[in-house]
């Protein structure tokens, strides 16, 4: 059984789909350099909530679970 990321309810694998989110940090020294990175954070999602959501509203909960992370 796997959790879901969203709804926290245990799930059969098979119930379960994964969405990488990648996010973009910049940093700038005093100096100005500009030091660039990303960072991947992989979410459980069931199939439930893939099917009670928008496409829209799914972006905004993988945007605000990654930045949780």
């Amino acid at each position: 059984m796997t959790p879901c990321d969203i709804c926290a309810s245990e799930k059969d694998e098979r119930a379960i789909q994964y969405a990488a989110v990648r996010q973009s940090i910049t940093v700038k020294s005093d100096w100005g350099d500009a030091y660039g990175d990303s960072i991947s954070h992989t979410i459980a999602v069931c199939s439930d909530c893939i099917a009670t959501h928008s496409d829209k509203d799914m972006t905004e909960l993988l945007i605000t679970i990654a930045e949780g992370n």
